[in-house]
């Protein structure tokens, strides 16, 4: 192309453009065209707060209503599985309280001195402390009790 040509198919491009805004940029009858907001300080909200008004209001008989608020037009949507389901978390008992402090025989029964706190415990196979933990069983190595609230056993580990 020749740039007369061209230039002339662009000045024209040009007008059709200024007149289709001049002419074509009206606000139709029952819409509100947003405003720029006063000062630099105004809020976007308040600038737009007549449009919703509007929009809110209906148009006209039949017409159907459009809310700013309400409708999501183009609501997001994923085609990936949904996340397998996660299993509950089971309770666990809390550590063993008490600390190894020392054994001794009697009477072919084995005592066990614990520490708690402040405290010192003697226990012996098939005590309850505290209505919490059962001393199931008392071995040359270890003390086992069962957390009666959740019935799981637990070791407390020693040397001989």
């Amino acid at each position: 192309m020749k740039a007369g040509l061209r230039r002339g198919l662009l000045a024209m491009a040009l007008a059709a453009t200024v007149v289709a805004v001049l002419l074509l940029d009206k606000p139709e009858e029952g819409v509100v065209a947003a405003r720029k907001p006063a000062s630099p300080g105004a809020t976007l909200a308040a600038a737009v707060a007549p449009a919703k008004a509007a929009a809110k209001a209906p148009v006209g008989e039949g017409a159907s209503r459009l809310t700013v608020e309400g409708d999501d037009l183009f609501p997001a949507h994923s085609w990936r599985p949904p996340p397998p389901p996660v299993p509950p978390v089971q309770p666990m008992a809390p550590p063993l309280p008490f600390e190894f402090k020392g054994r001794m025989e009697e009477g072919g029964h084995s005592l066990i001195f614990l520490a708690r706190q402040q405290m010192m415990l003697v226990v012996k196979q098939g005590d309850t402390l505290d209505g919490l933990y059962h001393v199931d069983a008392v071995t040359p190595w270890s003390v086992e009790f069962t957390y009666l609230p959740l019935k799981q056993k637990q070791s407390l580990s020693f040397s001989k």
